[in-house]
């Protein structure tokens, strides 16, 4: 994995997700994503089925992002807070 720069990454802690699917046949699996803590990541999948597959990784937030995340959080642990009313089952 690269920075913004081109850079290649020397740790990890990224959010990444990965798939694989094949849409001819509208199969897919999810993945495993290994993080080896130097900029390089794996994905693991169970091969289910026979033929091509395209792999799609995703990433949901980078190391940084996930630092500032977490900064904030401890900082301002009720900035989010959630009220729900519940009646005959119902959310309203």
């Amino acid at each position: 994995m690269s920075d913004f720069k081109g850079r290649p990454k020397t740790s990890g802690g990224a959010f990444l997700l990965a798939r694989l699917h094949n849409s001819k046949l509208q199969a897919g699996v999810v993945g495993k994503v290994v993080d080896h803590l130097n900029g390089s990541y794996s994905a693991v999948f169970s091969l289910v089925w026979e033929g091509d597959a395209v792999v799609e990784v995703t990433m949901v937030h980078s190391a940084e992002a996930i630092a500032v995340l977490q900064r904030l959080t401890r900082e301002h642990p009720y900035r989010t807070a959630w009220k729900s009313i519940f009646r005959s089952g119902e959310v309203f």
